[in-house]
């Protein structure tokens, strides 16, 4: 009798062990792959900008927008297309001014996603690079960051079919403007006019005998600028003059309508307009008298004119302005009931005029008023200026 040890028995019998569990720890564990959209994902930085420029030199606004944004690469289309950017993300602008009002620049940004965003920016030609550069690194930047919204979806234009340039790229030559890759909608903001003025009346034609001094007067309006230049206004005025403890009074209300035409820092404000005026006599005199003797006036006056304003047109940030003019109107006016007459002493048939009610006058004065952007995205556009 005798007993046999197999050496190898353990490991052989640990060796089939492993073989039947590891189905069973398979089918019980699956393996699972990582869920991609569970998977945080980078910010999508802007790293490239490709810009196209008409009217303004295109290497003053290049290096206007590196100043205010280090990080950001600006290329011209034709280097664009010779090294196409190696980021899937990156931003075209075009800028470029109106045709109505050259000092009012179109800027349009179209990222390579489709996401694209209008501007327009008022600004002088010797701080548009500064003013624009401000606007654009803006809109970049909030369009990276996703914090305002596209206003339509564009397509990138063809920029592979640009020229290729022989050298480096800079500014282009007078002769051989950058060509135009995309046409954004022109437009002209929105504005929104409050203004003072003050002015000097003087007076002319009938009624025969009366002083040519009118009056003098101030007053405050409201208007509406629109992107066509037409232009809308409602405005008051006070007028008054004062002889020998006598003083005349007359509160305007008008209405007017014309067109605002601006041109670099030039603005010309040129309208026609319907007033109705009451009046009325502070202080009594018993030799005071309407002439002609025979007359009864009423105390309102009607009637209208034309006004012409140039003056100096000022952007500020945000889209609005400033305008500060010289107003000249040529208005006519006469009482609802007596006409045209005269306000005088009358002492024992002697005549001594001393105030003129209605006929037509000639004011000339000064006017301030500030132009306040409609656009909501014109004010979020414009950052602090560097």
């Amino acid at each position: 009798m005798y007993i046999r040890v197999d050496v190898h028995m353990p490991a052989r019998l640990l060796l089939v062990s492993l073989l039947t569990a590891a189905p069973a720890t398979a089918a019980s564990e699956p393996a699972t792959e990582p869920d991609p959209a569970s998977a945080p994902t980078a910010p999508h930085r802007i790293a490239t900008l490709v810009l196209q420029v008409d009217g303004m030199a295109p290497g003053v606004l290049r290096d206007a927008i590196e100043l205010r944004a280090p990080d950001l690469t600006v290329r011209s289309p034709e280097q664009h297309a010779l090294e196409p950017p190696a980021d899937p993300l990156f931003a075209y602008a075009l800028v470029h001014a109106t045709a109505d009002a050259p000092s009012t620049w179109t800027v349009t940004v179209i990222l390579s996603d489709g996401r694209a965003f209008f501007r327009t920016v008022d600004a002088q030609t010797d701080t548009s690079p500064r003013v624009v550069a401000t606007t654009l690194v803006n809109l970049v930047r909030a369009a990276e960051a996703g914090t305002i919204v596209p206003d339509a979806t564009r397509a990138l234009p063809d920029l592979s079919s640009t020229r290729t340039p022989a050298e480096p790229v800079g500014d282009p030559p007078a002769d051989d403007p950058a060509p135009i890759l995309a046409s954004p909608p022109r437009r002209s903001p929105v504005h929104l006019g409050v203004g003072i003025d003050g002015a000097l009346m003087t007076g002319f034609g009938p009624p025969a005998g009366a002083d040519s001094l009118v009056a003098g007067a101030g007053g405050l309006g409201i208007g509406v600028r629109l992107r066509n230049g037409l232009t809308v206004t409602v405005s008051a005025r006070t007028a008054s003059r004062m002889r020998e403890q006598l003083r005349v009074v007359r509160l305007r209300a008008s209405a007017g309508i014309g067109y605002t035409w601006r041109r670099e820092a030039f603005e010309l404000i040129a309208l026609g307009y319907a007033a109705i005026e009451p009046w009325w006599l502070s202080g009594d005199d018993p030799t005071l008298s309407p002439q002609p003797a025979t007359a009864e006036f009423s105390r309102v006056l009607a009637g209208g004119g034309v006004r012409v304003a140039p003056g100096y047109y000022h952007p500020l940030p945000g889209g609005h302005a400033l305008h500060l003019g010289v107003r000249t109107e040529a208005d006519g006016a006469a009482m609802t009931r007596g006409g045209v007459g005269l306000l005088a002493h009358d002492e024992g048939g002697r005549i001594e005029p001393l105030f003129r009610l209605g006929g037509f006058s000639l004011n000339l004065g000064v006017e301030l008023i500030v132009w306040f952007s409609t656009s909501r995205r014109d004010r979020a556009a414009s950052g602090p200026q560097k």
